[in-house]
């Protein structure tokens, strides 16, 4: 029988958490110019957007030879663009973590958790080939002002994460969530079945999250979807359709992407090395109902 697995990233937000005015936004520009059409932050909304960075130095050429060694250049560098927006790593509210393999996953968790000693950020990691052959890990993240409110969001009937990310931080109006996979918050154990089955698991946990802050999926305005296998995708949108029957948030869907899955409990040898088959969308939720903010 061929298992599946779902991956799906939900932000909640009374306003636009990508788009605002332009003359609200203030870019950062720290170190070496990037080498393409993109600033290396932007603040902007109340937030701080940081581009995706590598470890590289100021010459461009990438330091460090593994995965954790690239990982602890990453978030330096990226400290170092915090602290010229007027922020700092402890302020991130949501990461994403681009890993060129898999089997890289534990080398960089090691590292990135030394970097937030509680209330980590929400945290999504997918697998996918960098720009630069020689780059292991690359990492974009979002962050909140120094003095600004972050406040961690959990289930009370929930266990905290084992893995250095929380479940969900709210900041202002906006709602940020991790990425999810079909596991079970209560207990962190690992729920099995095809694309339907994962993605009802997955959408479940979502609502959970939700609801502690007092929200629902109608609250949603963005979602991503992580698809290991494209022939999956008709029967998890027809699955997700059911959750949002009106009013669907924006959403982008990407299929065959590779997401790693941390199997608690079981034997690094064995599960820590499968593969989710999909992995829930990212929720960004709002403090009111999305209509709100949209008409």
């Amino acid at each position: 029988m061929r298992t599946t697995t779902t991956f799906l990233f939900l932000v909640v937000s009374a306003v636009g958490v990508t788009v605002m005015a332009q003359q609200s936004g203030r870019t950062i520009s720290i170190g070496p110019p990037p080498i393409g059409p993109y600033s290396v932050a932007v603040r902007a909304g109340g937030l701080i957007y940081v581009s995706g960075t590598l470890a590289t130095g100021d010459d461009g050429r990438i330091t460090g030879r593994t995965a954790g060694e690239q990982t602890s250049a990453v978030l330096t560098r990226i400290q170092g663009v915090l602290e010229a927006a007027g922020s700092s790593l402890a302020n991130a509210v949501s990461v994403m973590v681009y890993l060129r393999r898999a089997d890289d996953f534990a080398a960089m968790n090691e590292v990135y958790r030394t970097f937030w000693s509680a209330d980590p950020p929400t945290r999504t990691t997918v697998v996918s080939d960098l720009v630069l052959d020689e780059a292991l890990v690359e990492i974009s993240l979002v962050a909140t002002p120094s003095g600004a409110e972050r406040v961690v969001v959990q289930p009370p009937d929930w266990l905290r994460s084992p893995n250095p990310y929380s479940y969900a931080i709210r900041s202002g109006d906006t709602l940020f969530l991790s990425g999810l996979v079909a596991r079970d918050g209560r207990d962190n154990s690992t729920v099995e079945g095809d694309v339907t089955a994962q993605l009802g698991v997955i959408m479940n946990n979502g609502r959970a999250i939700l609801a502690a802050a007092g929200l629902t999926f109608e609250d949603v305005v963005s979602a991503r979807v992580f698809l290991v296998d494209a022939a999956d995708f008709q029967a998890m949108n027809e699955a997700y359709r059911a959750h949002f029957p009106s009013r669907p948030p924006a959403r982008a869907c990407w299929p065959k992407a590779r997401t790693r899955r941390a199997a608690y409990g079981s034997s690094p040898s064995t599960r820590m090395n499968r593969i989710w088959r999909i992995r829930t969308p990212i929720l960004f939720a709002t403090f009111a109902p999305i209509w709100s903010a949209s008409d």
